[in-house]
């Protein structure tokens, strides 16, 4: 492909593997990184569990990154971003992994307006999402993210067992009138 698309980061693992993965197989292109780098709701509403799950019960004294996962400083703004630059950089893949600190929505437009303007030469042929887990958001990724393919292309992603996922996907499958979008089989 020319321009692989990952749409949610977080803290770079898929986005290296994918790297690591193409690099191995010679594949000349790039990967790029839509994501605002600021988590997602269940991160912030169970934020005292996961830092019980991740082992993280008490903060060091003068710690600055000091809520796991969520990566917040000492004034609460996450560090989500600086550590999924820290994880690209640390495992080689700076030379070509690129992200868009934007939303999805917005990023994927941002994508389908430069190639209006010929500002770059072409969509992304394969997208990757795992960015919306919630109910109809998913839905309007997928919808974006559909638009903004190129033919032929490959839209994938994960996390089906969500529900807000599984139902938002089968959904826009049932628009297309394929298989599965009654039941998402």
């Amino acid at each position: 492909p020319a321009l692989w698309l990952e749409v949610g980061s977080f803290t770079g693992h898929s986005a290296i593997t994918t790297a690591k993965t193409l690099k191995e197989l010679g594949v000349a292109t790039g990967v790029v990184c839509i994501d605002p780098f600021t988590g997602m709701v269940d991160m912030w509403a169970t934020r005292k569990d996961l830092r019980e799950h991740m082992g993280l019960r008490h903060r060091s004294p003068g710690a600055i990154v000091n809520d796991g996962q969520l990566l917040l400083d000492e004034f609460g703004h996450s560090r989500i971003y600086e550590m999924f630059l820290a994880n690209v950089r640390g495992r080689g893949h700076a030379d070509m992994v690129m992200p868009i600190r934007l939303s999805s929505i917005s990023g994927l437009r941002l994508l389908r307006d430069l190639r209006r303007d010929d500002r770059i030469w072409a969509l992304p042929q394969v997208i990757y999402l795992d960015s919306a887990h919630e109910p109809n958001e998913t839905l309007l990724e997928v919808r974006e993210a559909w638009e903004t393919l190129q033919a032929p292309g490959v839209l994938f992603g994960d996390d089906w067992s969500w529900p807000g996922v599984r139902h938002d996907v089968a959904a826009f499958a049932a628009e297309l009138g394929q298989p599965g979008g009654e039941g998402g089989h």
